[in-house]
């Protein structure tokens, strides 16, 4: 197999479910941006997105006791790097006190953090809670899994999409080879002018 391995799945190319990116980051990326240079070589490719606000007032309204644990457990998230030989490994974690559905104080959602895969160990303690937490956390993923919730598209050459980070999730199926590009929402609202479609994949 000649293909480059990547320990982040997102510089892979294998299928990933639904999720937000850069959970264990402090400042989560606001945009992520999708360029297709060239079509799946082997079929495949497809881009799913899942409305994750959507997602969340499905919750609100299915039970709320188990919308109000998702935004306010804790939940950590990290990033591994070079866990294939663990006395070189590095562990970025970051978001210890954040919760997988963000409110404001007024109830209206902010911020969706999803993502299974950079999930860290769980820092509950009681067994109750973490029955509790993983019950809600099951229905959140049924439901963001659940095809109904789901927009799937192909992306043809030349094609970019612009997606909020904070709101939407994405998911792929298996392809050959693409670029990756992330900014900040706060750049792009105050130096848009920078973030030309030129610069972005430079």
């Amino acid at each position: 197999d000649d293909e480059q391995q990547y320990e982040d799945t997102a510089y892979g190319n294998e299928e990933i479910g639904p999720h937000t990116d850069g959970t264990y980051f402090e400042a989560t990326p606001g945009i992520q941006v999708f360029h297709c240079l060239k079509p799946a070589t082997k079929g495949g490719g497809e881009t799913i997105l899942v409305d994750g606000f959507a997602v969340a007032e499905q919750i609100r309204s299915q039970n709320v006791a188990d919308f109000d644990l998702l935004t306010t457990a804790p939940i950590e998230h990290h990033y591994v790097e070079g866990g294939s030989s663990p006395s070189n490994a590095k562990i970025y974690s970051c978001c210890s006190n954040k919760p997988v559905i963000e409110i404001d104080h007024e109830g209206m959602l902010k911020q969706i953090r999803y993502n299974p895969y950079d999930r860290a160990p769980m820092r509950i303690t009681s067994t109750d809670d973490i029955i509790r937490f993983y019950k809600a956390y099951e229905r959140l993923s049924k439901l963001v899994n659940d095809t109904k919730n789901q927009l799937e598209i192909s992306l043809k050459p030349g094609n970019v999409i612009f997606i909020d980070n904070f709101r939407v999730l994405h998911a792929r199926k298996a392809f050959q080879t693409f670029d990756v590009c992330k900014c900040d929402l706060e750049k792009l609202e105050t130096e848009p002018e920078e973030l030309s479609i030129r610069s972005l994949f430079i």
